[in-house]
């Protein structure tokens, strides 16, 4: 399987945006890159995380014209969230 999303700056990739997600500390600042793409399921953020999603990414990561779509429910419960390039459905 393909990496769908990365830490910005890192090398360190994940399968979703929720895996991503769990692996970020309380209290910390996180940017995601996520690929033009459907991810399927609810996204329940309830940690003290600043999360900012950048989607839209190309395979490589290298540039973000496309959308990334999540299909689900989205609720902020503790933290902030910021997207770019991101639907939710």
């Amino acid at each position: 399987m393909l990496p769908y999303v990365k830490l910005l700056g890192e090398d360190t990739y994940f399968a979703t945006i929720i895996d991503a997600y769990s692996a970020a500390l309380s209290g910390t600042i996180a940017t995601f890159q996520a690929t033009a793409r459907l991810f399927a399921g609810d996204l329940n953020l309830g940690k003290n995380v600043a999360l900012t999603i950048k989607g839209g990414y190309d395979d490589e990561f290298s540039s973000n014209p496309g959308i990334t779509t999540v299909n689900g429910v989205l609720s902020v419960g503790s933290g902030s969230l910021t997207v770019e390039n991101v639907t939710v459905k």
